[in-house]
C-alpha cells in the first residue's frame, strides 16, 4: 500500500511539474486557431514572420567580393584582410550602384496601382482604405514605394492580429492611465479643440492658437499640449483636411495614441510576435482566450532575448531573467532598459571590419554584445529593431538649421562632437563607464599605446594614438555629470574621471568637416542639422528612424561601428595619413557631404513628414477598423 501511496505522489508531482512548465513556459504559446476569422484583406498566403529588416540588401552568411580577400556576414560587417582596392573604396561604389538602383527602381512607380502592387508584395497584404489620397500629398519620392518606407506599415502587422474593440479599449486605457501618454481624436470639423483649426496649405504654431477656431482634432491625456504634443500636431493639423473624410466622421471617433518617452515602450516575445503576424497576413485574429493566455505567458519572463528570433545568437546565449530576479527586474520597470551597455569585444581577428548595412548590425539579436508584455497601440519617438512600438516622427531639434558653409571653406579638417552625458543612469548599479557617450567620449581621449592605419594607399603603419587625436579629433563630452547618483558617489565619480570640455555652438560644430552623430537617451534629435550642415556625419546607432531605408550608408553618410574600432582608419581613408605625407580621399568625403545635404533638401522635408503622418494615420484606421477588409485599398 506504501509503495502504491509513494508511486500516486509521484506522478501527481511530475503532472503539477508538468502543468507548471506547460502553463508558466514563455515558448509554450497556443497555437493561434487559424479558423477563425476576420474579413479577408490580404492577398498573399500566410507565411512565417522574417526579422524586421529594412535594409534593401541583405547578406547572409560569409559571402565573397571578387575583390581579394573580403567577405560581408550576416551581422551586417565588411570583412577584409586584402585586395587591390581599399575596402572603404568599395564599400562607396556599392552605396552609388544602390542610389541608382533605389532612384530606378521609384521612377518606374508611376500610378498609385503600381504603389498598391509594391504595398503588397512587401508587406503580404492590401494597402489600408484611402491609399489613393496619397496623390493628395505633394511628394514625388516617398509615397511612391511602400518598400521603401516599412516602418509606417511593418509595425501594424502584429496589431492587425488583435480584435479591433480590444485595441481601441487600450488605447482608452493608456489615455487614462499612462501619464507620458496624449491622443488625438479626430472629428467634423469646428467640433475639435479651440486654435486647432488648419487648413492644409497653412502652417500651425501652438502660439497662436489663440487666433484659430475649433479644428479637426480633440486633444487628450496627461501629456496634452505638450511640447511634442505640439509638435505633432504642428505635422498632423494640416493633413487633416486631405485625408479621406470618413476618417473624421467615424463612430467611435479615431483616436490615436503617441508616447512622448525618450525610448521605445514594447517588447513582445519572437513566437508571440510570428504567431501575430502571420495571423494577420491571413486576415484573421486571435481568439480571445489564445491571446489571454499567450500575454499572460510572457508576464513571467522579461529580457532582450525573447524577442529574438530562435536561431540567432543573442537567443542561443540564454541570458534572460524571469520574474525571480527582483532586482534587474525591478530596474527594468523603471525605465532602465539600457540597451546602451554594450561589453565590447572583437567579434573577428584578423584583417579590418566596417559597417556595410547598417540594419544588419544594429540587430542586438544578431550581435549580442550590444546588449511591456502585450501590444499596446501607441506611437513612439523611437524603437530598436526588434521592439514592437509603432514608429512616429518626432520632431525634437528638426527644425534647427546652421549656416551653410561650402567644403572647400570649412576651416576644420577634424572630426567634432560635444554632448553631454545622456544615454544611462549614472549609480554603482549600472555600468555607465560602457555607455555610448561614454565610450565615445573614453576612446576619443585616450592618448595611450599606438594604432594600427589602414592607409589609402592600403600600407599599414604603426602612429602613437596621442599623434592621431591631435591631427584628427575634437570629441567629448561637454556640461558635467548629469543623470547621476548624489547618494552612491557617482556625481563625483563622474567630475573625476570626465574631463568635460567646453560647449560649442552649433553654427561653430559646423565648421568642421567631420561630425559624429551618437544616441543618447533615445534616438538623436541632431541628425538631421548634422547632414544639412555639408558635412560627412558618422553615426553610431541602434535606433533606425522612420527613413532609413532611404538613407544610403557610405553615400549619404558614414556609419561607425559601436565600439568605434573603425574610426581610425575610416577617418584615414578620407584625410590620409596623420603627418600629411600620404593624401586622402577629400574628394570622395566632399560628394558625401553633398548627398547628405540633397537628402535633407528632396526626402526629410516637411512635407516628407507630413507624407509619412498621412500613411500613419491610414494604417492606424484599419488596425482600429472592426470591418479590416472595408478598411483596405479595393483599387
Amino acid at each position: 500500500m506504501v509503495r502504491h501511496s509513494r508511486a500516486y505522489a509521484l506522478f501527481l508531482v511530475l503532472a503539477i511539474l508538468f502543468a507548471i512548465h506547460y502553463y508558466l513556459q514563455p515558448f509554450a504559446l497556443p497555437k493561434p486557431d487559424l479558423e477563425q476569422r476576420s474579413p479577408r484583406y490580404t492577398e498573399l498566403k500566410p507565411t512565417r514572420s522574417k526579422p524586421f529588416r529594412t535594409s534593401p540588401q541583405k547578406h547572409t552568411g560569409l559571402e565573397r567580393v571578387p575583390e581579394g580577400e573580403a567577405t560581408y556576414d550576416n551581422k551586417g560587417l565588411f570583412h577584409w584582410s586584402a585586395g587591390k582596392k581599399h575596402p572603404i573604396a568599395l564599400l562607396i561604389e556599392q552605396a552609388e550602384q544602390k542610389a541608382k538602383a533605389m532612384e530606378a527602381k521609384i521612377a518606374n512607380v508611376k500610378s498609385v496601382k503600381d504603389a498598391a502592387r509594391d504595398y503588397t508584395e512587401a508587406f503580404g497584404m492590401r494597402p489600408p482604405k484611402g491609399y489613393a489620397y496619397t496623390q493628395s500629398v505633394p511628394l514625388p519620392h516617398i509615397p511612391a514605394l511602400p518598400s521603401l518606407i516599412p516602418f509606417v506599415h511593418k509595425p501594424f502587422d502584429a496589431f492587425l492580429s488583435h480584435p479591433a474593440f480590444l485595441l481601441r479599449d487600450r488605447v482608452t486605457n493608456l489615455r487614462n492611465k499612462d501619464k507620458s501618454i496624449f491622443t488625438l481624436t479626430f472629428v467634423p470639423d469646428g467640433e475639435g479643440d479651440e486654435g486647432t483649426a488648419c487648413e492644409s496649405d497653412e502652417e500651425w504654431d501652438p502660439e497662436d492658437w489663440d487666433v484659430r477656431s475649433r479644428g479637426r482634432v480633440v486633444v487628450r491625456g496627461e501629456m496634452a499640449w505638450s511640447w511634442r504634443c505640439n509638435n505633432t500636431l504642428s505635422y498632423i493639423l494640416p493633413i487633416l483636411p486631405l485625408l479621406p473624410p470618413d476618417i473624421l466622421t467615424l463612430n467611435p471617433p479615431l483616436e490615436i495614441a503617441f508616447s512622448t518617452d525618450d525610448g521605445p515602450r514594447g517588447m513582445v516575445h519572437n513566437s508571440f510576435r510570428e504567431k501575430s503576424e502571420a495571423l494577420a497576413r491571413a486576415g484573421r485574429v486571435w481568439p480571445d482566450g489564445q491571446l489571454h493566455q499567450a500575454e499572460q505567458s510572457m508576464r513571467w519572463t522579461y529580457g532582450w532575448s525573447w524577442s529574438c528570433p530562435e536561431d540567432t545568437p543573442l537567443k542561443t546565449m540564454g541570458s534572460d531573467m524571469v520574474l525571480n530576479d527582483i532586482e534587474e527586474l525591478e530596474a527594468a520597470q523603471h525605465g532602465k532598459i539600457h540597451f546602451a551597455f554594450i561589453k565590447i569585444s572583437r567579434q573577428r581577428t584578423g584583417g579590418k571590419a566596417f559597417v556595410a548595412d547598417p540594419m544588419s548590425y544594429m540587430d542586438y539579436c544578431q550581435n549580442p554584445h550590444l546588449m511591456a508584455v502585450e501590444l499596446q497601440p501607441a506611437i513612439a519617438t523611437c524603437r530598436t529593431m526588434w521592439n514592437s512600438d509603432i514608429l512616429g516622427v518626432p520632431l525634437d531639434g528638426v527644425r534647427e538649421t546652421v549656416p551653410y558653409i561650402s567644403w572647400d571653406d570649412k576651416p576644420n579638417h577634424k572630426v567634432f562632437w560635444r554632448g553631454t552625458a545622456t544615454g544611462s543612469f549614472h549609480s554603482k548599479r549600472d555600468p555607465w563607464r560602457s555607455s555610448q557617450r561614454e565610450r565615445l567620449h573614453f576612446f576619443s581621449t585616450n592618448t595611450s599605446g599606438s594604432v594600427d592605419l589602414l592607409l589609402p594607399n592600403l600600407a599599414s603603419r604603426s602612429v602613437p594614438r596621442q599623434d592621431v587625436l591631435d591631427a584628427w579629433f575634437d570629441v567629448g563630452l561637454s556640461g558635467g555629470p548629469v543623470q547621476c547618483s548624489e547618494e552612491d558617489g557617482s556625481c563625483a565619480d563622474m567630475a573625476r574621471e570626465i574631463e568635460f570640455k567646453g560647449r560649442v555652438k552649433k553654427e561653430d560644430g559646423a565648421k568642421y568637416r567631420y561630425v559624429v552623430d551618437v544616441d543618447g537617451n533615445g534616438w538623436s534629435s541632431r541628425f538631421r542639422r548634422l547632414l544639412q550642415g555639408n558635412n560627412v556625419v558618422f553615426k553610431s546607432t541602434l535606433c533606425p528612424e522612420w527613413f532609413d531605408t532611404l538613407l544610403i550608408p557610405w553615400y549619404h553618410y558614414v556609419p561607425v561601428k559601436m565600439d568605434y574600432s573603425d574610426f581610425f582608419d575610416i577617418i584615414s581613408y578620407f584625410e590620409g595619413s596623420p603627418s600629411g605625407d600620404i593624401y586622402g580621399n577629400d574628394d570622395q568625403a566632399k560628394v558625401i557631404a553633398q548627398h547628405a545635404l540633397d537628402f535633407v533638401n528632396e526626402k526629410w522635408r516637411e512635407e516628407d513628414m507630413r507624407s509619412f503622418g498621412f500613411l500613419l494615420v491610414l494604417e492606424w484606421w484599419r488596425m482600429l477598423s472592426d470591418n479590416r477588409e472595408e478598411a483596405s485599398f479595393q483599387g
